[in-house]
């Protein structure tokens, strides 16, 4: 794994873990400014980017809402990678794991399958393919209304 990555985006600097066999939809991704290129400016997605690879140690995300409104907590960064790194680890997840993610990257499980995807190395995927995949998380509704997608995944969190 690259432990950190130094470069720049723009005129910011950013450093965060970074694993060289992250791939989005099949396609090796060298570094941030390559994903952040992929998606529209100012989309949720190119968003956090931003956030995550900037010098910051902390990350503002929000809650999924499931028990109530959604609220705006503070994470560091640091605890989100060891997250990343125990799922890995207990799911026997490594470098190159064909995951999906079907979360809206506005909260944090969603921002959580990208942080993963990242810090393992996983091919992450958004859009189905046919085919099946190692892994996703799921909210319940998701679940319920993804039968088609349901029957290719072989871990569901």
């Amino acid at each position: 794994m690259q432990k950190f990555w130094d470069g720049k985006i723009g005129s910011q600097s950013y450093s965060v873990v970074w694993n060289k066999h992250f791939k989005y939809q099949n396609t090796q991704i060298d570094t941030p400014e390559d994903l952040i290129a992929l998606f529209e400016k100012d989309s949720a997605e190119a968003v956090f980017f931003a956030d995550w690879f900037s010098d910051s140690l902390q990350i503002e995300v929000k809650t999924s809402g499931s028990t109530g409104k959604p609220k705006t907590i503070v994470l560091k960064k640091e605890a989100m990678v060891a997250s990343a790194k125990a799922t890995g680890d207990f799911f026997k997840l490594g470098k190159d794991s064909l995951v999906y993610n079907p979360l809206p990257v506005k909260y944090i499980a969603g921002k959580m399958m990208w942080v993963r995807a990242f810090v393992l190395g996983w091919n992450m995927h958004t859009e189905v393919e046919a085919r099946s995949y190692d892994f996703t998380a799921m909210v319940p509704l998701k679940v319920y209304k993804s039968e088609e997608e349901f029957l290719k995944l072989k871990i569901i969190m």
